[in-house]
């Protein structure tokens, strides 16, 4: 953010005080020169309207996610699908769900409630409808082992470890188990997603900055040139 806060700076009020400068002298400007004048041309006369347009775009497409059982299916799935960040943010979801289940288990609910309950509070839609027929199947006799087939939602270890607590007797206690199981492995993602991160921004950062500058001493050289030449 401070990054394009910086460069919008340079190029909507630093640079246009020299832009007379090379006008003036009638030099034929550099391409990143030209690039940066087509932005400022750009931003100055249709900035605000791009701005409001992308604000408008991200509420509508907000609502319509929230609004929308099917287009809020769809999204949540293209999330979970996605390479590195759909891992994450499946650990995340079954963390929380395996604390909650486990909690409201201990506590003596019955499964059939506890799952309609974790489905109460479940931020994703997709396992909130996976918890709600769960908690059907567990009503006609089913074992819960046996309804986690879902592997974009549910990964077979959780399927398998189920049928072990259901077999013993220690449900609860297995839960706990997933629950610190997915927990450490989305922190251990984030801290693995944040190393790679930051040297990715710092280039991007670098490249902008860099960009900008080269833009404006480029065509100042360009004038000492021709200068000397005349």
């Amino acid at each position: 953010c401070m990054t394009v806060l910086l460069t919008a700076g340079l190029v909507l009020f630093i640079f246009p005080k020299i832009l007379p400068l090379f006008s003036g002298l009638h030099v034929v400007l550099p391409l990143p020169t030209r690039v940066v004048l087509a932005v400022n041309d750009y931003l100055r006369h249709f900035g605000l309207i791009t701005i409001v347009g992308v604000i408008v775009v991200a509420v509508g497409a907000t609502l319509l996610v929230r609004k929308n059982a099917r287009v809020r299916r769809a999204s949540e799935r293209c999330l979970l699908l996605s390479p590195y960040i759909g891992s994450l943010t499946r650990s995340y979801a079954l963390a929380t769900l395996s604390r909650t289940l486990a909690l409201l288990l201990t506590a003596g609910m019955p499964l059939k409630d506890a799952l309609a309950a974790s489905a109460d509070v479940a931020s994703f839609l997709s396992y909130r409808t996976e918890l709600h027929s769960f908690s059907q199947a567990i009503e006609t006799g089913e074992d819960l082992s046996e309804q986690l087939g879902n592997r974009v939602l549910f990964p077979s270890i959780v399927g398998h470890l189920v049928r072990v607590g259901e077999s013993s007797g220690t449900l609860p206690e297995t839960l706990v188990y997933l629950s610190d199981y997915f927990s450490n492995e989305a922190e251990e993602g984030m801290r693995t997603l944040t190393t790679l991160i930051e040297p990715i921004l710092m280039i991007v950062m670098g490249s902008i900055v860099g960009f900008v500058a080269v833009s404006m001493i480029m065509p100042i050289y360009e004038i000492t040139q021709h200068l000397h030449a005349n």
